[in-house]
């Protein structure tokens, strides 16, 4: 897990605990109330900033792959593939990448009362190197376009 992430789950524990004890300071002193519901305004302001706190976009890294709150997650860049912000594979140990696996993903918003639906496209992709091993890498973004990208690119 990086630290960054655990920071953020720390920081939203503690504004749970800050708003669940506002709510029983308030039914006493609505003064009080105020000055703990603004230290938990702080700890959510500051979970964010932790869990939005990344290296691989300073290194000019392209997102592969979003996991889960504590899942993986896999970039691109010149040197290769990297997972979190460590190489995992160069472009050298690549014999060839493709798609197994393509879905639909659809989430509504609600705009002035009005649902709107939108979709994009993930799946899951494989990478086969040179030692033959086949590592699969899941939730990724329009995969199809993803590794015509990496074949045309970097696969030459």
């Amino acid at each position: 897990m990086r630290t960054w992430k655990i920071l953020s789950v720390i920081f939203y524990t503690l504004a749970a605990f800050d708003i669940l004890g506002g709510i029983f300071v308030s039914l006493v002193s609505a003064k009080d109330a105020i000055g703990i519901f603004s230290f938990a305004v702080l700890y959510i302001i500051l979970g964010a900033i932790a869990s939005r706190k990344d290296s691989a976009i300073a290194k000019g890294l392209t997102l592969l792959a979003e996991g889960g709150r504590f899942s993986p997650r896999y970039f691109i860049g010149n040197e290769g593939i990297y997972k979190e912000n460590k190489l995992f594979l160069k472009w050298s140990e690549i014999f060839d990448i493709f798609v197994i696996r393509e879905y639909e993903e659809s989430f509504f918003t609600y705009y002035r009362g009005s649902g709107r639906g939108s979709s994009y496209k993930m799946g899951t992709i494989r990478v086969i190197t040179k030692d033959g091993r086949g590592i699969d890498i899941t939730n990724v973004i329009n995969p199809k376009e993803i590794v015509e990208y990496i074949k045309n690119i970097y696969l030459k």
